[in-house]
């Protein structure tokens, strides 16, 4: 199970991205967002975002222990990704 998995791996970070192959990408994303939200977890964290250009929506997560010594750089670092990649999509 990813919940016992971090919890002996504080220092691992799950990263997952929502195929939109079959655009049903927003759905997968409800899946996983009821998946976390019915486990209550106290120590894992599960930051979303959304790449959203004028073609396509892609819908990815991260899920991290929050004794993850690099945590406050992994949450940063995944927003600026996200951020960064809407950004450069926009511009094809």
């Amino acid at each position: 199970m990813i919940v016992n998995y971090l919890s002996a791996h504080p220092e691992k970070v799950l990263f997952f991205v929502c195929d939109s192959a079959d655009t049903r990408q927003k759905g997968r994303m409800r899946v996983f967002e009821q998946w976390y939200n019915h486990l209550k977890v106290a120590d894992i964290e599960k930051y979303d975002a959304a790449i959203e250009t004028t073609d396509m929506d892609i819908y990815c997560s991260i899920i991290i222990h929050s004794q993850n010594k690099l945590r406050a750089h992994i949450i940063s670092s995944f927003q600026h990704l996200a951020d960064a990649t809407t950004e450069k999509l926009k511009s094809y």
